[in-house]
């Protein structure tokens, strides 16, 4: 829903989306959930969407910690950065344009 708020520029919910995501993904890292690099995706997503600093680094955390690394598992995580920067989207992200280029290695 996050993403999809952002991509049709529905802003107000945009922000009660990602915050709340942003406040999930630091709660399950913290208990140390199975899988639990799927919600560094979901913070780095939602810390680059609101602005907040430390996106880059939850990425660099995200694809350390993601076993075995392969095709399948960035695929969807850069679908959804593309989608969100697309020029269909009311508000493209332009800070998008600087996820690092080793991301799309695994791609």
């Amino acid at each position: 829903m996050a993403s999809l708020s952002w991509y049709l520029g529905e802003i107000v919910e945009v922000k009660k989306y990602f915050t709340g995501t942003e406040i999930a993904a630091s709660a399950r890292i913290s208990k140390g959930t199975p899988e639990g690099y799927w919600d560094y995706y979901d913070l780095a997503l939602s810390q680059l969407v609101l602005g907040k600093p430390g996106a880059m680094d939850s990425y660099k955390k995200a694809i350390k910690v993601t076993p075995t690394p392969s095709k399948e598992k960035f695929v969807s995580v850069l679908d959804n950065l593309q989608l969100l920067q697309t020029k269909n989207a009311i508000t493209p992200i332009v800070k998008i344009k600087y996820i690092p280029n080793w991301m799309y290695l695994f791609a």
